[in-house]
């Protein structure tokens, strides 16, 4: 439920951000927007990815702590603190990073050496910090229950469990959350290394000699920013559609309601053990000629 509501929040916005970027052009307030969009998705998704890995680990190896302490309203109280930690951190992200590129612009005072390479260093660190910690966490995890099914049998006797095929989801789930992640870091490496000129867009006032002194800047900007933005949305899609291919439930639910689709599997499935019928037929009959 967070990871759907952190990905519809990130579409209305990033519908926001292109409103804003249309009309008013690329200024700070787009890119104040532009910035909360992807910082609140990264958090949440970070936030719920880590109580994912040590609640299906709990799950599995500590089955009874599972079943007594962990309850709905637990959950409710976790996502709605993964929603207000996130939200303040985004909120803080973004009004401190747009400050990065738009100084005169921005309601903050922010002098280059004193405030905006500090700030820069500190949202880099943090955010690369937070992607290292929900990766080597789930290495860990996985690390110590495989270990576990080794040694227990009545781990592995739950290694067949619905909790064990929600750890194997979310194994997928990690993967596309590592690949969408990265462009996103190295988009603030970049910005954090050239820092300097990027800040002198958002510096005096605009005007065509400005514009094309800087276009490259400009172009070097929105290339980074389109990027992003596009391996970005290709995880967000790929992310349900894992969850739809892996659990059974929704798998089936999702036929129900487009029928066109079971009909497509089920022509494929046919098709395919045709074709296996008359390969192992052409298979027995050069054997019996070779005989």
């Amino acid at each position: 439920m967070s990871r759907s509501l952190s990905i519809i929040v990130a579409n209305l916005l990033f519908y926001v951000v292109i409103i804003v970027w249309k009309v008013n052009g690329f200024n700070y307030t787009s890119a104040m927007i532009f910035i909360l969009v992807g910082s609140s998705t990264f958090m949440s998704v970070t936030g719920t990815y880590i109580t994912l890995t040590i609640v299906l680990y709990l799950a599995v190896a500590h089955h009874i702590s599972y079943m007594t302490t962990v309850t709905l309203k637990h959950c409710w109280l976790l996502i709605a603190l993964i929603w207000f930690l996130s939200t303040v951190s985004s909120v803080f992200v973004a009004l401190f990073g747009a400050t990065l590129f738009y100084p005169d612009s921005a309601p903050i005072s922010c002098s280059f050496e004193s405030c905006q390479r500090p700030l820069a260093i500190s949202i880099v660190v943090t955010l690369s910090i937070c992607y290292g910690t929900v990766i080597g966490l789930y290495i860990a995890m996985m690390t110590r229950l495989h270990r576990l099914v080794r040694k227990s049998s009545l781990v592995q006797a739950r290694s067949n469990s619905n909790s064990m095929i929600a750890m194997r989801r979310l194994s997928l789930n990690m993967i596309t959350f590592a690949v969408g992640s990265i462009p996103i870091l190295v988009v603030c490496i970049v910005a954090l290394a050239n820092l300097r000129e990027l800040s002198s867009l958002g510096e005096g006032c605009k005007s065509p000699c400005k514009a094309f002194l800087y276009s490259y800047l400009f172009i070097d900007v929105e290339m980074l920013a389109s990027i992003a933005a596009i391996v970005w949305i290709i995880a967000m899609v790929v992310d349900p559609l894992i969850n739809i291919i892996a659990d059974k439930k929704l798998r089936g639910f999702f036929l129900k309601q487009f029928p066109i689709l079971s009909f497509i599997l089920r022509k494929t499935k046919e098709k395919s053990a045709e074709i296996t019928v008359v390969a192992d037929s052409e298979e027995e009959e050069e054997g019996y000629t070779k005989l």
